[in-house]
């Protein structure tokens, strides 16, 4: 009976052999035929194994292989390669780890994104004060919370300067700046906050932490609006008749803003007043306050002699425009004169005039 595909055949009766003949030793098969030690190097190569329908002979049989016993040297490289492999996945988990760290940490930034809660609140309140203090006239009356009119007053605001708000009794319309805080928002309402102060001069923090520096409109809004935006008209038509004059040099940017309105009436009145004694270069006008609204105008003006003229030299001309400014009268007379040396190794005199603008001086009607 001929064996079936991939079914071993079955063992079947021994053969007779006739007595005192010896067996010829069956033939090698090509598995058996292993090299010895000195040709294989002590090295062991494991072939595929067979399918599992072709069957393994029995332990019995005369073909059984015995894979050889490793060698001491043999045996060490294998421990050593095996230490290598886990090493190697344990350096590939610490790797991992470390990265899933590195994604999942809290990026770190600076200022009062590094602070919560109280912290991040006493940070943008200490910003906002530094500001009032330095920028807000001390002639103006400011409104503020308890804790925020404290800390003005520890800034040097005179205390007659301050008005408190308190709950039940917070009339800020009797103040010509708002310091607009979580906690006036909250004696007030925030539309109330809007429609007593429209316009915002500077800006501190964000959500409910923000601290607005507001402009208060007495008359309501829209009167305050309605008067801005005719400010605004006066200054471009100011800033165009200044570009036309032949005293005056202006740079690309300072150019620009002139045309624009954003440059404060006071600051275009004394310029012009500059240029009528002497020529003057307009080198740059100072930048806004962060969160400052539309049509607010720039308060600080970077001035210089103009170079190559007959006459005094560059800092006997800078020497006499600030005896000129320090000499004018209120609304007029700057806070801040100042002489600044640029990055650019360029000497320049700095003026800048106090919160909050004066609307309406280049109206010939209010004079």
């Amino acid at each position: 009976m001929q064996a079936q595909p991939g079914i071993p055949a079955q063992p079947g009766p021994a053969a007779a052999v006739p007595a005192g003949r010896k067996l010829a030793p069956a033939p090698r098969t090509p598995a058996e035929r292993w090299p010895s030690r000195q040709d294989r190097g002590d090295q062991v190569t494991v072939g595929p194994e067979a399918p599992a329908s072709l069957g393994r002979p029995p332990a019995s049989a005369a073909n059984t292989l015995t894979r050889p016993a490793r060698s001491a040297p043999a045996k060490a490289r294998a421990r050593r390669r095996r230490g290598t492999r886990r090493g190697l996945v344990l350096v590939a988990v610490l790797f991992c780890g470390a990265l899933a760290f590195v994604l999942t940490r809290p990026a770190i930034t600076g200022g009062e994104s590094n602070k919560t809660g109280a912290g991040a609140e006493v940070a943008i309140r200490d910003r906002a004060v530094a500001w009032v203090a330095d920028q807000v006239s001390q002639a103006a009356i400011v409104s503020c919370d308890r804790v925020t009119c404290q800390a003005l007053a520890a800034h040097g605001v005179p205390a007659a300067s301050l008005l408190e708000l308190e709950p039940g009794r917070a009339d800020p319309l009797r103040s010509s700046i708002i310091v607009s805080t979580a906690a006036v928002r909250t004696m007030l309402g925030s539309q109330v906050v809007t429609a007593d102060a429209p316009a915002v001069i500077a800006s501190f923090g964000s959500g409910t932490r923000q601290i607005s520096v507001r402009v208060a409109a007495p008359r309501g809004a829209a009167a305050y609006l309605s008067a801005l935006s005719t400010d605004v008209l006066a200054r471009k038509a100011s800033g165009t008749h200044l570009l036309d004059n032949q005293r005056i040099t202006v740079s690309a940017m300072a150019r620009r803003q002139l045309a624009g309105g954003e440059v404060d009436s006071r600051l275009l009145a004394v310029i012009a007043s500059l240029a009528a004694h002497r020529p003057v270069s307009i080198v740059a006008f100072g930048e806004l306050a962060a969160g400052a609204s539309p049509g607010i105008p720039s308060r600080s003006a970077d001035l210089a002699g103009t170079a190559g003229t007959a006459g005094p030299g560059p800092a006997a001309q800078m020497s006499w425009m600030a005896a000129f400014l320090r000499g004018q009268r209120e609304p007029y007379l700057a806070a801040h004169i100042q002489t600044v040396r640029l990055t650019a190794g360029r000497t320049v005199l700095r003026i800048e005039y106090a919160a909050p603008s004066t609307l309406g001086l280049l109206d010939p009607h209010t004079h």
